[in-house]
């Protein structure tokens, strides 16, 4: 539930290869499966350190735009539960069964 933004650089051939192999809108989670854009990502090109301060003191100095974020996060995890159960809780217990394990 902690505002934040996504920021990644890799190498520009590895950049390549990937954007040549997957085409995807985004690549943070939480904006894969909301299909827009609930968290800022700056990738590549755009992830430099004035683009960084600028999606990061919108969410510092705007709490009407931290609170946005923090409710699309919120929509986002319940759509992944229908019993109201965390995600990770989820996943924890899907691991555990795989592993033979009866108890979460």
């Amino acid at each position: 539930g902690t505002p934040h933004v996504i920021a990644f650089r890799a190498n520009p051939l590895t950049v390549a290869i990937v954007r040549w192999m997957i085409r995807v809108r985004f690549v943070s989670l939480v904006n894969l499966i909301a299909d827009r854009q609930v968290t800022p990502e700056l990738l590549q090109e755009y992830c430099h350190r004035d683009s960084l301060v600028a999606a990061l003191e919108g969410l510092l100095t705007d709490p009407d735009a931290a609170q946005k974020q923090r409710v699309a996060m919120k929509g986002v995890i319940s759509e992944l539960s229908d019993s109201g159960e965390s995600p990770s809780r989820l996943a924890a217990r899907a691991v555990l069964e795989c592993l033979g394990g009866n108890n979460a």
